[in-house]
C-alpha cells in the first residue's frame, strides 16, 4: 500500500472511515494490521494529529498556486498560507480529540477530522503541548473573526 517515484516513497498506514456527517462526528482510521502495533500507548493521549493525503486515491498533484478560499469573499492568496487540499503535494494534517484506540483490531476513533472517507493515513502523533502548542500566534487579518474565539478563549 505504497507509492514512490524517484524523489520520494510514502506508505498508507490506514484509512479514514466517516460514521456519519462532513465535520466534527465521530470517525475512525482503520489501520492496516502492520502498522497496528505502532498504536500501543497511543491510548494514554487525548488528541492526535493525523497526517493524511489529501489527494484523492490518486498521486496527482495540482500547480496552482493560489487559490481563493471560501471564507475570503474572493480574495486570493498563496496555497501555503491556506490549509487548502489541493497543493503541490497533498500532504495534510488535522489535530482531533482521540475517543478510543483498539490496537487489536487497528481501530482508531477520533472526533474532528476534516479529511474525506477513505482518504489515506500517512501518520499518526500523538499532541504534545509542549511540542505543538505555541504562545503568541499572530494570524492574518483576514482569518475569520469566529476562528480567532479559539486562541482567544486560552490567553483568558
Amino acid at each position: 500500500m505504497s507509492w514512490s517515484d524517484s524523489n520520494y516513497s510514502l506508505s498508507t498506514i490506514g484509512f479514514v472511515k466517516k460514521v456519519q456527517g462532513p465535520f466534527n462526528e465521530s470517525s475512525f482510521l482503520e489501520i492496516i494490521p502492520p502498522y497496528a502495533e505502532g498504536l500501543k500507548g497511543l491510548d494514554e493521549f487525548s488528541h492526535v494529529i493525523v497526517v493524511w493525503w489529501a489527494g484523492g486515491d490518486n498521486n496527482t498533484q495540482t500547480n496552482a498556486l493560489t487559490i481563493r478560499p471560501p471564507y475570503m469573499q474572493g480574495r486570493k492568496i498563496g496555497v501555503f498560507a491556506s490549509r487548502a487540499p489541493f497543493r503541490p503535494n497533498s500532504i495534510a494534517i488535522t489535530t482531533c480529540e482521540l475517543l478510543a484506540v483498539n490496537q487489536e483490531e487497528g481501530f482508531v476513533q477520533l472526533r474532528g477530522i476534516d479529511a474525506a472517507d477513505g482518504s489515506r493515513i500517512l501518520d499518526i502523533k500523538p499532541y504534545i503541548p509542549v511540542c505543538d502548542r505555541v504562545k503568541d500566534v499572530e494570524v492574518a487579518e483576514w482569518i475569520p473573526e469566529e476562528w480567532r474565539e479559539w486562541w482567544k478563549l486560552e490567553e483568558s
